[in-house]
């Protein structure tokens, strides 16, 4: 089977985006076009393959996370979109060999990789269809017939009949990885009660049920209470809140358990002053808002321009007007400076390896072709990295020191 590696374009093209859809090129391929630098994520789709084909193109050229980019791509159904990419990023390595076996690719050089694969996923694995017509449609149609062949051939040869059984043992044993869906109710914008009882009496809504043994029993339209944490409700893995009314207004954050502990943790009373030194996105930050409440106050630290803007929309969003956004450098904040005379606590979220983080789509992306060594010299470059940023912001909060108590400031990493 071909390695999982990604699709290498013949041709790329730094023009502008085009106006809605992407025309065949004379000399190049039917591709969705790159933008130029500072032009991220500005074309609109009105067809979901060039979305998809766009956004693993940018994750392809490590411009962001699959998460990130999806929900940025300028394209009217996101749930659509990003279950697209996600699953034909899964079936990569299977589509991929169909497209050469069968022939595809060699009958059809103007078709760019990244919209031959997200079109023959969904013809052969998806949907059973095509959702574009034009050049794309009429390939794909054509060669349907030996794409559907080499299939079975396909699964013959490897003695499965499920598609599924096709797929990297890496990718079958992250799909058995089941993780209920956990939501934090923001408190600054609505009371942990008033949300349980809204999310029932809403159209459609959930059924509050008690906590099982055994929490991935969920399912359905059932919910329960976090055993631990009071701010936090659990859900069946996999149930949709994205146009959701309590997720748009920002009643409702989607935030893994492990991520709310930080915030209980540190356990700031009301009225508490405290800094985030490494604040964006701003789940945390926005937790730890909800906890000081809105007579106290969170200095919000982020160095990166992008996320820092991420963070002050995320705020807007959440009602946080407690938290003082900052686009600067924690580890560049004088110890003695005034300004933070009555901080009494810290939260440091520095960046980290993620390793150990079992539902994140990063194996979606990866890539067997890429030199062993090399990626190993690049990984152990990183990890050390990060431990000297990790190691240069605890010890930077270890300097700082609040006249509220009688101890240097408490801390919590």
């Amino acid at each position: 089977m071909a390695g999982n590696r990604w699709p290498k374009h013949k041709s790329r093209s730094n023009a502008p985006p085009q106006q809605q859809h992407v025309q065949p090129q004379s000399q190049g391929q039917v591709q969705p076009q790159p933008q130029g630098q500072g032009q991220e994520q500005q074309q609109t789709f009105t067809n979901v393959y060039f979305a998809a084909a766009s956004v693993i193109d940018r994750l392809r050229d490590k411009r962001g996370s699959l998460k990130s980019l999806a929900f940025a791509c300028a394209f009217h159904d996101k749930k659509r979109l990003f279950a697209l990419i996600c699953e034909a990023l899964k079936y990569r390595t299977v589509v991929e060999e169909l497209l050469q076996v069968s022939g595809f690719t060699k009958k059809n050089k103007e078709i760019a990789p990244s919209v031959a694969l997200v079109a023959v996923y969904d013809l052969l694995i998806g949907r059973g269809s095509i959702e574009c017509g034009g050049v794309i449609k009429r390939a794909v149609t054509e060669s349907k017939g030996d794409l559907n062949a080499a299939l079975v051939r396909m699964k013959i040869r490897a003695k499965v009949k499920d598609v599924r059984d096709l797929l990297p043992a890496a990718i079958r044993e992250q799909d058995a990885i089941v993780i209920p869906r956990y939501v934090r109710v923001n408190t600054l914008k609505m009371s942990v009660a008033a949300a349980v009882q809204a999310l029932q009496q809403q159209p459609g809504g959930f059924a509050l049920v008690d906590r099982p043994a055994d929490i991935s029993a969920l399912s359905g339209r059932s919910f329960c209470q976090d055993e631990h944490l009071k701010d936090l409700l659990v859900f069946p893995s996999g149930t949709d809140f994205h146009d959701h009314k309590l997720y748009t207004s920002g009643v409702l954050i989607l935030q893994d358990k492990a991520s709310c502990f930080p915030a209980h943790v540190l356990s700031p009373s009301i009225g508490e002053s405290v800094i985030d030194g490494c604040a964006a996105p701003g789940n945390k930050t926005s937790h730890v808002a909800a906890l000081v409440g809105l007579k106290g106050h969170v200095h919000a630290f982020d160095l990166d321009p992008r996320r820092f803007k991420t963070m002050q929309n995320a705020m807007r969003k959440f009602g946080a007007s407690n938290v003082e956004c900052m686009n600067g450098n924690f580890l560049e904040i004088k110890p003695t400076d005034p300004k933070y005379a009555k901080v009494s606590a810290i939260l440091l979220d520095p960046s980290c390896s993620g390793s150990g983080i079992v539902n994140r789509l990063d194996y979606l992306a990866a890539d067997d072709d890429e030199n062993e060594s090399e990626a190993t010299e690049t990984q152990e470059q990183r990890l050390t990295a990060l431990s000297d940023f990790q190691f240069q912001t605890v010890s930077h909060a270890m300097t700082c020191e609040s006249p509220l108590l009688p101890v240097k400031t408490n801390l919590l990493v």
